[in-house]
C-alpha cells in the first residue's frame, strides 16, 4: 500500500519499504480527507474549513509499489506507456539493485553505457562504447571485460584505445605467439625500440633482442645476451665491434641461464574464459516476450487494482455520509467460540523475539520460496565468509574477536563479566585477530592465498592463540618474579595473565582450572598491592595490619612461609605478641617450614614464639582478628567480614565496600564493581 499526507507546502507519499517522494506542491497548508479509488485526485479541507479538490500524479509512487512487489509486467508496461525517464529515477533503480530495467528506457548513450558495466552486459555495453567512441568507455569496458574473461571484448578495447603495452602482455597470459609476432612488426613500424624489445622478450626471440640491443649502441648488453644464449657468432661479432669501439669486453657470470617466457597452462587465444550460463533475469525475459505476453494479473488496469496498490484505506471515504455523518454503533463481533489453549493456558512463547536469528530464517526462507517451482537457472549465491559466520555461530568473545568484530565481543565481555575498561585487552584482541590468519604462498607470480585456522576439522570456529597451557607457563614466570622480590614485574605477568582468561577456548572439563587460574592471579595481585602499599607507608602499624592481611592471600606453600616471616617479624618489633605468636604458629605448622631452605625461619620462629608466650600482650590495637574469615577490601586496603556488606567484582570476585559500586574494580582494572552479571564463558 501507499501512504499518502500532506504537509505545509507538500503533498507527499511514502511506501512500505521507506522510499518516499512528493506528488505534488501546495500553495496553502490542507488537511487530506479522502482518496479518489483510482488514485489521481485527493480531497481536502483548508483552514477556512473548504473543501478542495487536488489532482496527482501516482505514476512514480506505483512504480516503486510495483517494483517492490516484483510485478515485473506492471514494471514494464509503465516503462512503456509513462514518461518515467529521469536523472531520479535512474538513480533509484540504481540505488535499489535494479540497473537493467532503468537500462532498458534510458536513450543517452554514455548513461546506457554506464548501466550496461553496472549490471554486467557486456553486448549492451560495447554497443554503446562503439557508439560514443571515446578512450575513457573503452578503458572502463576493458577492465570490466577482464573481470569477466571475456578476452575478444578485451582485446578489441585495448586495440580501440591503442594500449599496445597491455595488448602485448594480454597476447602473453594467453598463448597467441602469432599475434605477439604481429605486435613485433607494429613496434618496429611505430620505431619504438622498449616495445620491441618487450615484445621480443614475451616471444623468447633472443636473436631480435640482440639486433635491437645493437641497434640502439648497448653493444655490451647485446654480447652479454648472445654469449648467455648460445649465440656464438653474434657473440664473435659482437666482441669485434668491442674492440674496434674501444670497449671492455663484459665478463659472463657463472651460472647465467637463459632468460625465456613461461609457457601459459592454457591457452586462450580465441576463447574467453568458461563462464556459468544464468539466465538474464525475470525483467529482460518479460521485455524479451514483450508486453503482450505477460501475466494478465500482474497488469493494474481497473480502478480497483489501483485502490489495492494504493491500500485498504481508501475505500474508508467511498460515502461522503460515512465520514460526515452519525458514528455506527452496530458493530458485528461475531459469535464467541471455545477453543482449546486459549485464555490464561496461551502460549507465551510465540511472541519471544529471538533478533537477527529471525531474520536469517525468514531470509533462509524467502531464498527456497522464490526458487520454487522456477523454470529459470537461479545462480548460486556466493559463499558467506567464515568470519562471519564465527560471530554468528559462538557466544565466546574469543571467537568474535578472531572475526575482527571488535564490538561485538566488547559486547560480550560487558554482559558476561561487566568488563568496561577495554583499553588493556586492546592487544589481546588483536593478536588473536592477527593469529587466525595465514597466508599460503602459490605459484611464482600469483598471488599468495589468505587461510583461517580452524580448531578441528569437524568445527567451523576459529582457533585462536590463546591456550590454557600457555597461560599456566606465563603464570611460571609470574611465580619466578615473585619469589626475586621483583613486585611490579609480578603483578604486571599476573595481571596478563588475567587479560587472556576472558578469550580462552576449553572444554568443559577445563572450566574450573581456568577459574583456579583467575583465583590464584587475584589472590597475588591482592597480595603484591597489599606489600607495596606497606612500603610506601610511614606508619608502623597500619605497615604491621597491611603485611598481616598479606599473609591470608591464598598463596603457594613457599611463598606463604615468607609472607608469614615478615609479618612475624614486624609484628614481634612493635610488641604486639599475641599476633607475633598467632603468626609463628602458623609458620611452624607448614610442612615446608621443615624445608632445609627454612631453617632459619623455623629457628626464628621458634625463638618469637617462646618470646611472646611469655609477655602475652599487644602493645598496638589493629584492626585485625584471626578467628574470623574475611576478605580484603581492595580500595581501603582493610578487612571486609562475612558479615559487612560488600560488593564483587564480577570478573576476578575482589571485595569491595558498597560505597565504590559501579567504579572499575582495581584488582583486574577492567570490569565494573556491583553489577550482577553471567559469569565468565569460555567454553561453548
Amino acid at each position: 500500500g501507499v501512504f499518502i499526507y500532506s504537509t505545509l507546502n507538500h503533498v507527499k507519499y511514502c511506501i512500505k519499504n521507506g522510499d518516499h517522494g512528493i506528488l505534488r506542491t501546495l500553495d496553502v497548508p490542507l488537511y487530506i480527507t479522502r482518496v479518489s479509488p483510482n488514485g489521481d485526485t485527493i480531497h481536502c479541507l483548508d483552514r477556512e474549513c473548504k473543501i478542495r479538490t487536488l489532482t496527482i500524479d501516482t505514476t512514480e509512487c506505483l512504480f516503486k509499489v510495483a517494483l517492490m512487489k516484483r510485478q515485473y509486467g506492471q514494471v514494464m508496461k509503465m516503462i512503456k506507456n509513462s514518461k518515467l525517464c529521469g536523472q531520479a529515477i535512474i538513480a533509484y533503480l540504481q540505488e535499489k539493485g535494479y540497473p537493467e530495467v532503468a537500462l532498458h528506457f534510458v536513450q543517452d548513450k554514455k548513461t546506457r553505457f554506464k548501466l550496461a558495466l553496472e549490471c554486467g552486459n557486456l553486448d549492451v555495453a560495447m554497443e554503446a562504447a562503439v557508439e560514443v567512441n571515446e578512450d575513457e568507455c573503452w578503458n572502463s569496458l576493458g577492465i570490466e571485460a577482464l573481470r569477466h574473461g571475456n578476452i575478444p571484448v578485451v582485446e578489441m578495447a585495448y586495440q580501440r584505445t591503442k594500449n599496445f603495452e597491455r595488448l602485448s602482455f594480454l597476447y602473453l597470459m594467453t598463448g597467441n605467439k602469432e599475434k605477439l609476432a604481429k605486435m613485433l612488426k607494429i613496434a618496429e613500424m611505430r620505431k619504438d625500440p622498449m616495445s620491441q624489445f618487450h615484445n621480443a622478450l614475451y616471444l623468447g626471440n633472443v636473436g631480435e633482442r640482440v639486433k635491437i640491443l645493437e641497434e640502439v649502441g648497448q653493444l655490451a648488453l647485446a654480447y652479454l645476451t648472445a654469449a648467455s644464449h648460445g649465440l656464438t657468432e653474434d657473440a664473435e661479432r659482437l666482441s669485434k665491434a668491442l674492440a674496434e669501439a674501444e670497449v671492455p669486453l663484459p665478463s659472463l657470470k657463472d651460472g647465467a641461464a637463459c632468460l625465456l617466457p613461461p609457457i601459459p597452462l592454457q591457452r586462450t587465444c580465441d576463447n574467453s574464459w568458461p563462464l556459468l550460463e544464468v539466465s538474464k533475469g525475470l525483467v529482460h525475459d518479460a521485455l524479451a516476450k514483450g508486453i503482450d505476453m505477460v501475466a494478465e494479473e500482474e497488469l493494474v488496469d481497473d480502478p480497483d487494482e489501483v485502490k489495492e496498490a494504493l491500500g485498504s484505506d481508501a475505500d474508508d471515504f467511498d460515502d461522503d455520509d460515512d465520514f460526515f455523518g452519525e458514528d455506527k454503533d452496530d458493530l458485528d463481533l461475531g459469535e464467541e467460540k471455545e477453543e482449546l489453549g486459549g485464555g490464561g493456558w496461551g502460549d507465551d512463547g510465540d511472541d519471544l523475539d529471538f533478533g537477527a536469528d529471525d531474520a536469517d530464517d525468514a531470509a533462509d526462507e524467502e531464498v527456497v520460496d522464490s526458487s520454487a517451482g522456477a523454470d529459470v537457472f537461479v545462480a548460486p549465491n556466493a559463499g558467506v565468509d567464515p568470519s562471519t559466520l564465527w560471530a554468528q555461530n559462538s557466544s565466546l568473545a574469543a571467537d568474535h574477536a578472531a572475526a575482527g568484530a571488535f564490538e561485538s565481543a566488547m559486547r560480550l565481555l560487558n554482559r558476561q563479566i561487566g568488563v568496561v575498561n577495554y583499553e588493556p585487552l586492546k592487544k589481546t584482541m588483536r593478536d588473536i585477530y592477527l593469529g587466525t590468519r595465514c597466508v599460503i604462498p602459490g605459484m611464482p607470480s600469483v598471488a599468495p592465498m589468505s587461510a583461517v585456522l580452524l580448531r578441528d576439522e569437524t568445527n567451523s570456529l576459529p582457533s585462536t592463540c590463546i591456550k590454557l597451557q600457555a597461560l599456566v607457563d606465563r603464570l611460571r614466570v609470574a611465580y619466578a618474579a615473585f619469589s626475586g622480590g621483583r613486585f611490579s614485574d609480578s603483578i604486571q605477568e599476573f595481571r596478563s595473565i588475567m587479560y587472556g582468561i576472558p578469550f580462552l577456548v576449553v572444554k568443559k572439563a577445563e572450566e574450573r582450572e581456568v577459574k583456579e587460574l583467575l583465583n590464584i592471579c587475584k589472590e597475588y595481585v591482592i597480595g603484591l598491592m597489599l606489600e607495596m602499599k606497606r612500603k610506601e607507608t610511614k606508619d608502623p602499624v597500619r605497615a604491621l595490619e597491611l603485611a598481616v592481611y598479606f599473609s591470608h592471600c591464598k598463596l603457594q606453600p613457599s611463598h606463604l612461609v615468607l609472607v608469614l616471616n615478615i609479618a612475624m617479624k614486624a609484628a614481634y618489633k612493635q610488641n604486639n605478641f599475641i599476633t607475633a605468636a598467632s603468626l609463628a604458629q602458623r609458620l611452624l605448622g607448614m610442612p615446608e617450614s621443615n624445608l632445609e631452605a627454612n631453617r632459619s625461619k623455623r629457628t626464628v620462629a621458634t625463638k618469637v614464639l617462646k618470646k611472646s608466650e611469655q609477655s602475652g600482650r599487644n602493645e598496638h590495637q589493629i584492626d585485625y582478628d584471626s578467628s574470623k574469615h574475611f576478605n580484603v577490601g581492595a580500595f581501603s586496603m582493610k578487612p571486609i567480614y562475612q558479615a559487612e556488606k560488600s560488593v564483587k567484582c564480577p570478573f576476578c570476585g575482589t571485595h569491595c565496600l558498597p560505597e565504590k559500586e559501579n567504579e572499575t574494580c582495581p584488582v583486574c582494572g577492567i570490569a565494573q564493581l556491583g553489577v550482577e552479571t553471567l559469569g565468565l564463558v569460555v567454553s561453548s
